[in-house]
């Protein structure tokens, strides 16, 4: 998810929301999808 979220891949997004991936797992530096998602200027 991680991965997808920094290369604004929508859909392998919502491939992996589709298979209910944990959305909330921290990375090794304490990131969650959503924090990458709020830093990225593609999805603004």
């Amino acid at each position: 998810m991680h991965y997808a979220v920094q290369t604004a891949s929508t859909e392998t997004i919502e491939l992996l929301l589709l298979y209910i991936v944990e959305i909330n797992l921290q990375d090794n530096d304490g990131w969650t999808p959503i924090n990458l998602v709020q830093t990225q200027t593609k999805f603004s």
